[in-house]
């Protein structure tokens, strides 16, 4: 009786509801279009990505561009100042502007290049450290397409019997 009510009379109409319905690749495509999971997944890969580029630029060299200014009056700095800049001259002799000079502008300008040598190991480390940082980012990507996987075909099939013990 009322117990069988809804289960499909036969294994044919099973299948009829099966064959009609819709192939499970596409609710599952769309699915892992819109999945915030696989979205986030992706984006930490491309993030460890680039820490394993970051880690990578420790062999290259480091260019540095620095400006300065200062501007005093004390007579050491005057002087110091004067012949780093190549405008020392005879009249800088003078015992009145050696003890009381007047102020003077000092601007530098500085380019400088740092090529590491040896680091003990460090950027050998970073470079392994990034690249498992890569391979855990996939697993994990790999964990949340197969729970995906598996919440899809189970809604999917889900509804295919519904349907079918509703016809």
């Amino acid at each position: 009786g009322r117990a069988l009510e809804g289960v499909p009379r036969s294994s044919l109409e099973l299948r009829w509801t099966v064959r009609h319905a819709e192939p499970l690749h596409d609710p599952l495509h769309r699915a892992e279009q819109l999945s915030l999971a696989l979205a986030a997944a992706d984006s930490a890969i491309q993030a460890a990505s680039s820490r394993e580029e970051q880690a990578q630029s420790g062999r290259l060299p480091k260019v540095n561009y620095t400006e300065s200014w200062q501007r005093s009056n004390n007579p050491v700095f005057v002087f110091g100042a004067l012949l780093t800049q190549r405008q020392f001259s005879e009249s800088n002799f003078a015992i009145g502007s050696l003890n009381n000079p007047a102020a003077l502008n000092n601007f530098q300008s500085m380019f400088s290049v740092d090529q590491p040598l040896y680091d003990a190991g460090q950027t050998k480390q970073a470079e392994t450290d990034a690249k498992l940082g890569i391979k855990l980012a996939a697993q994990d990507k790999r964990k949340a397409e197969q729970q995906l996987i598996g919440r899809v075909a189970s809604a999917y099939y889900g509804v295919l019997l519904a349907t079918a013990m509703s016809a």
